[in-house]
Formats: structure tokens, C-alpha cells, sequence
């Protein structure tokens, strides 16, 4: 796994810096696509302890995904899906319009919405899928199916337009990060003689159906692996934060990683940007009996916007965002390893548009307001006064559970602002680390959180 490396800014408005004890008289402060490597193995490590030093993270300079741009009328591994028909035996789809795949679908058993390689369970479901009306989904289902088996699928007029197809196709891009060799679509109409519409649709490829199932095999055994080390007994909020924690500490943000659009770039190599981020979270919740799709839109970048993607997830019937790309720590020249950064670890739609915005291509959204599995009001971590009492217990429970860093959240800016110019300003934190000369601290102003470390 490579040492994790830094971005040259920050994405998020930080404070970062160290503290000296004030006996010393001395207060020091600082203001802080592509080839497919088909080496066995797995990118992420398992059973490594969280808190490894900050990476890299942020918003994209590249597309979100593979729904990015999905209208392109030419593209890599187009003739290969087209011979591909006659090793289905499902044919084009273009006299029947699309039931001889329903038929074979049928025969199949396979599971609406889930495909041939889908990751969640039927209890769980998918994000994207739930969002559309019956006949939708049954667009939804043939694309799908077609997708995998690398033939053309067929849809009259009266069942899809190509508006339909498009924002279908954009939902299965949402719902299935399995699905990581399509990178786009080709789609063809014809005018039938009593004056209707036929639409075919061709998915575009990136590899292979040898190498693309080599890597579905890797990918399955690395998040097998690393799966391994969940309790199959615990809550949702327990198995979400694992996730989060295990691809943060083991995945560089590189815009120049390969496969950086989908979640190869994560299992396999451990360096990606946002798009792989999302989808190997997305992969390793769905796994895990939690439902979880990918939004996209854009994010605030020092006072710019940039194409991103992020999760939506849904625990114990409610539903949360997730910027696992954010959570990763970045702009820390402090000299202390900060773990990930948990604002953006199951929060409102409140706290999201505080810098992102979602696109008017992406999947719908939520109106996400529960806090209950946020992880500051899970772990106690939430202030809503100074209550120093309750930062004691907070930094003992640290020191005796042997952690390096505690992270801190307050319920108002003017809250913020009393416990940042006592803590940090006056120092007044060495009073809950006795035997710490100096420490690390992060401050984020845009959510009134603090975080400090300790070597």
C-alpha cells in the first residue's frame, strides 16, 4: 500500500495547526478510463488500525462516473458486445422489442432491479430502482440484463423514449458498481409502418468479457476479505463506519490513478478520486444489507465548483448522505496523522448543500434531516453547551481506548467560536491532556467541528 500523500489545498475551509503548552512561554501556530491492471491481490489491506496519516481527497477535475457523460455515440468495445449476441442465444431484442430478454430474464430467475452481478440482497434493494414507476423498472431490468450479457436490448415506443433510456441508464449507474466496464451507450431508433417508434440500445464497453469477469473474480475476493472482519450481529451505523474508515486509511486520492471512474482503482490499486470512492462504498454497504446509491452533482473547491459524486444510504429506515471522498483527510502540514474526517459521515441534506449541490442528471435525492446515526450524536460527540464535563469524559475515553485523535462537533457557531477561543486560543485543551506537551488541532468552520491530535 503507498504512503498516503496530501493535496496541495484543502477542499474544505480548515484550520490546522499545533498547540504548545503555555508554561513553555512558547505558542507556535500553523495554518495549515485507462489500462486495467490485472495483477492478483487486493488494493486495500485488512486488519490495519485506523488514524494512518491523511491522503489526499476532493472533488473531481475528471467525470463522476460512468453515467457522466452516457449519450456517446461511439466508444471502446463497441463491435465486441455486438458479436457477443450469439453467445447469449438472447439475439438483438429488435423483433420482439425486448421480450425475448424478458423471457430468458424470467427463465433465469433473475431478481428485479439486481441483474446478474448486483451486490444487494432483495430485502435491501437499490436506491435508484425504488425510485421508479413500474414501467420504468421493467426498462430498467431488460437494460440491465442486456448490460451484462452483452447484447442489444430493444424497447417500443410505448414503453421508453429516449429521455427514458437515458435517465434508466443513468439509475443502473447509480445502483450497480459492478457494472464498472460499461462506459457508455449507443442508441439507435426506427420508424415502424403504422407510424410508432422502436429504440435499441447498445452499451459501450472498456474490456473484455474475459478480463471484465477476471476483475468481477478479484474485486468479490478482496471485498470478501476485508468483510470478513465484520460481525454479521452488528447495526447498520457499525458496518457503515467500517466501511468508511477501512477506504479512507487505504486509498490515495490520484486524478491520474487507473480506473479511477469506478471501484477497480480502489480494490485493486488503492488510489483513486471521488466516482471510485463512491462506488467500492456503495459495494461494500450493499453487501452489507445496507441500501446505498450514488449521487452526483458538484462541490465547493476553495471558492470554485467541481464535478463529485457521494453517496445516499439508508439505516434503520432513515435516510443519510455520505461523502466518503470528503471524510479523507487533506491540507495537513501539522506533523500529526489525523484519521478521517467524520463531517461527512451520514449527514443531513442541510449540512450537505453547505458545499454540494446535486445535479440535474443525477438520481433523485432525499430530504435527509435524521441525526440519530450521525456520528457526532452517536458517539456523544455533539455539544450543545460547554459542558466540560462531557469533554473530559470524551478525552479520557480516548487516552484509555490508546486513540491518537477526538473529533468534536458543535450545535451552533457561537458555540464554535466559545469553545475554539478557549480550547485552542487559550490553550485551555492541555487541561484534559496532562501529559501532552503539544498537539494537532483541525477546525472546520463551515460545521463547527474540532479535532485534536496527539503523537
Amino acid at each position: 500500500m503507498e504512503e498516503k500523500r496530501q493535496k496541495p489545498e484543502s477542499v474544505r475551509k480548515k484550520r490546522c495547526g499545533l498547540n504548545g503548552r503555555p508554561a513553555a512561554l512558547i505558542l507556535a501556530l500553523m495554518v495549515m478510463a485507462a489500462s486495467v491492471s490485472c495483477t492478483a491481490g487486493c488494493g486495500i489491506r485488512t486488519g490495519e488500525p485506523y488514524g494512518i496519516t491523511g491522503t489526499s481527497a476532493g472533488t473531481e477535475d475528471s467525470a463522476n462516473s460512468a453515467a457522466a457523460d452516457p449519450a456517446v455515440s461511439s466508444g471502446e468495445g463497441t463491435a465486441e458486445e455486438n458479436s457477443a449476441e450469439e453467445e447469449s442465444g438472447a439475439g438483438s431484442g429488435e423483433e420482439d422489442n425486448g421480450t425475448g430478454l424478458d423471457r430468458q430474464m424470467e427463465a433465469e430467475g433473475v431478481q428485479p432491479g439486481a441483474g446478474l452481478y448486483g451486490a444487494a440482497s432483495k430485502e435491501t434493494g437499490y436506491y435508484a430502482y425504488s425510485l421508479l414507476d413500474e414501467s420504468e423498472k421493467k426498462v430498467y431490468d431488460r437494460m440491465l440484463y442486456a448490460m451484462e450479457k452483452r447484447v442489444r436490448a430493444g424497447f417500443s415506443g410505448d414503453e421508453a423514449d429516449e429521455a427514458t433510456i437515458d435517465m434508466v441508464f443513468r439509475s443502473i449507474c447509480s445502483d450497480h458498481p459492478e457494472v464498472f466496464d460499461v462506459t457508455g451507450y449507443q442508441i439507435g431508433s426506427v420508424n415502424t409502418f403504422f407510424g410508432g417508434t422502436t429504440y435499441t440500445f447498445d452499451a459501450n464497453y472498456q474490456m473484455d468479457r474475459a478480463e471484465a469477469e477476471e476483475m468481477r473474480t478479484q474485486v468479490e475476493q478482496c471485498v470478501s476479505s476485508i468483510l470478513s472482519g465484520v460481525d454479521p450481529d452488528a447495526d447498520s451505523y457499525t458496518k457503515a463506519k467500517f466501511s468508511y474508515d477501512t477506504i479512507i486509511n487505504n486509498t490515495v486520492y490520484d486524478s491520474t490513478a487507473e480506473n479511477n471512474q469506478n471501484m477497480l482503482s480502489v480494490f485493486m490499486n488503492g488510489r483513486s478520486v471521488c466516482a471510485g470512492y463512491t462506488a467500492a462504498l456503495e459495494y461494500m454497504l450493499q453487501r452489507l444489507g445496507i441500501r446505498c446509491g450514488t449521487v452526483s452533482g458538484t462541490a465547493s473547491n476553495n471558492g470554485g465548483t467541481e464535478d463529485h459524486a457521494w453517496n445516499i444510504v439508508r439505516m434503520d429506515g432513515a435516510y443519510y448522505y455520505i461523502d466518503v471522498t470528503f471524510g479523507d483527510p487533506v491540507g495537513n502540514d501539522s506533523g500529526y496523522d489525523f484519521g478521517p474526517d467524520y463531517d461527512y459521515f451520514c449527514i443531513t441534506t442541510e449540512d450537505l448543500l453547505k458545499n454540494h449541490e446535486i445535479g440535474g442528471d443525477s438520481v433523485a435525492g432525499q430530504d435527509c434531516t435524521a441525526t440519530d446515526d450521525n456520528y457526532y450524536h452517536r458517539e456523544g460527540k455533539y455539544f450543545t453547551s460547554y459542558d466540560k464535563n462531557q469533554l473530559a469524559g470524551l478525552f479520557q475515553a480516548m487516552r484509555a481506548g490508546g486513540q491518537k485523535t477526538l473529533s468534536i462537533r458543535c450545535a451552533d457557531p457561537d458555540l464554535y467560536n466559545e469553545m475554539y477561543a478557549d480550547l485552542i486560543g487559550n490553550s485551555a485543551v492541555f487541561d484534559y491532556l496532562p501529559n501532552e506537551s503539544e498537539h494537532g488541532y483541525s477546525a472546520n468552520d463551515q460545521f463547527c467541528s474540532m479535532e485534536f491530535a496527539i503523537h
